[in-house]
């Protein structure tokens, strides 16, 4: 007979960790940070802003900018006199848009329809800073309609001095000359159409501050 080989099972004692592992101890290079609890705020989040302001994108910044810059040279092209100049052999002389008193009676009818349309385009101009200004504070205006507002403002202002601009452009450059006396343009003149090219940035500034916000996905950023 075969003699049975009985199989013993030998069972070894686990390890037993020192007690220094029990704790927790900072490693070489950590940081303070590294060790702070975690924010409350679920990842990918950022930190609740202010209800009553908005940040401004660099569109909106820039058509505020054009704004204020074409309100100011066109109210400096109208408070001035110098939109025609004239220089003779012994004198030289200039006009703007508002005549002295002796000369009220003889104001030709350009005079008086640049005068009207430059009028409304400050106020077109006046509405739309005022309305870029109350995008910025949520409070003030209807959210995201304070730049498309701003942008038919804008273009209105435009329109308004581009007829204004023509009006009083086509009629000067029609009128006879002295072949003694040299006139041209001057610099009230050139302002007035340097206003027209600042409202019309704005309001292509303003449209795209208002596509920018009504992009999908924008306030998840």
């Amino acid at each position: 007979m075969v003699p049975q080989l009985s199989m013993t099972r030998i069972s070894f004692p686990e390890p037993v960790l020192p007690s220094v592992f029990s704790g927790v101890t900072n490693c070489p290079g950590e940081t303070q940070e590294a060790r702070s609890p975690a924010s409350s705020s679920p990842p990918g989040t950022q930190e609740p802003r202010n209800p009553d302001f908005t940040p401004m994108e660099p569109c909106r910044s820039l058509a505020l900018l054009t704004s204020s810059l074409g309100l100011v040279s066109l109210l400096v092209a109208l408070s001035t006199n110098f939109w025609f100049a004239a220089q003779g052999p012994k004198s030289s002389s200039h006009s703007g848009l508002w005549p002295s008193k002796d000369q009220v009676s003889v104001v030709a009818g350009y005079i008086h329809v640049t005068q009207s349309f430059c009028i409304l385009a400050v106020l077109w101009g006046l509405i739309s800073t005022a309305f870029l200004v109350m995008s910025c504070i949520p409070s003030l205006s209807a959210p995201g309609r304070g730049p498309i507002v701003s942008t038919f403002m804008a273009f209105a202002g435009a329109l308004s001095l581009i007829v204004a601009m023509t009006v009083y452009t086509i009629e000067r450059w029609n009128q006879p000359g002295n072949p003694q006396v040299q006139s041209f343009f001057s610099w009230s003149f050139y302002l007035g159409w340097v206003s027209t090219l600042l409202f019309l940035c704005t309001g292509g500034l303003s449209l795209g501050a208002h596509c920018t916000t009504h992009r999908p996905g924008y306030e998840a950023m």
